[in-house]
């Protein structure tokens, strides 16, 4: 099958709250597993350091739920795929 291979890191200025973390750490690995993905997620208080692995649709479907992340400032839940 059809595999895409995602590289990326995304800094926050100012880093996140603890609280902001969690949220974001939540949210991240919800969307992940959402979509299927393996590979790695390093997530601090600074930001995101990705290599994640997936399908062509599960990793443009998790860099879509990325771009409407608050970036941790609420409690956010990934959409489910029929709503």
């Amino acid at each position: 099958g059809n595999i895409t291979l995602l590289l990326f890191y995304q800094y926050v200025e100012p880093p996140w709250t603890e609280s902001q973390y969690r949220n974001a750490f939540q949210y991240v690995n919800d969307l992940g597993n959402q979509h299927s993905l393996t590979g790695r997620m390093r997530i601090a208080r600074e930001g995101l350091n990705c290599t994640l692995t997936g399908t062509p649709h599960g990793i443009r479907a998790w860099c879509a739920g990325l771009r409407n992340f608050d970036g941790g400032r609420s409690k956010p839940h990934p959409t489910k795929p029929n709503e």
